[in-house]
């Protein structure tokens, strides 16, 4: 699902097209319909500990996302008889955002693989340490800046100022921004 999103949004980008083509639309509807038999079979397999047993917030999260996808398809059938609603952009704005929540679905690929889950836990975890990085980063180029705007300044100081080395010096260094 989310290959074919990004081989759509590629094309239409490509194309400079605001038209889904049709075998897009197509897939996109195929993949609906899979998704909610999946998605109904294991209600029907584990009943009422569909929403109790461990993991049931993934399966929530599968509900929603799949809901979203048949609200999408829904809302697609509505636009293809109006054009009155295709040309709103509140409406198109609406149809990104369900499209961009269909690919969150990949998240769940994160429950099955272990490996791969602690990847992600790691790499979250090292956005604190990343932070404070960066903020010293910036605190030293920050630092450095106003060492060579001060040098520059002096150095200007001490020039003709009908020199065009001036007026360089003034262009690149002759303030902090």
């Amino acid at each position: 699902n989310a290959l074919t999103l990004g081989a759509q949004t590629d094309y239409m980008a490509k194309h400079q097209s605001h038209d889904v083509p049709e075998h897009f639309a197509y897939a996109e509807t195929v993949l609906c319909v899979v998704f909610v038999i999946e998605l109904i079979l294991r209600v029907i397999v584990f009943r009422w500990r569909f929403f109790t047993k461990v993991g049931w917030q993934w399966n929530l999260f599968d509900c929603v996302v799949v809901g979203i996808q048949v609200i999408e398809q829904i809302l697609a059938l509505y636009s293809s008889g109006e054009s009155q609603f295709v040309n709103n952009f509140s409406s198109a704005r609406l149809m990104r955002i369900l499209r961009l929540i269909r690919v969150l679905r990949v998240a769940r690929v994160l429950h099955g693989i272990s490996e791969l889950r602690i990847l992600v836990a790691s790499i979250l975890n090292s956005m604190r340490a990343l932070v404070w990085t960066m903020a010293l980063m910036l605190l030293m180029i920050y630092t450095l800046g106003i060492y060579l705007t001060q040098l520059v300044t002096d150095h200007r100081h001490s020039m003709d100022s009908d020199l065009t080395d001036y007026h360089t010096l003034d262009e690149y260094y002759g303030s902090l921004g």
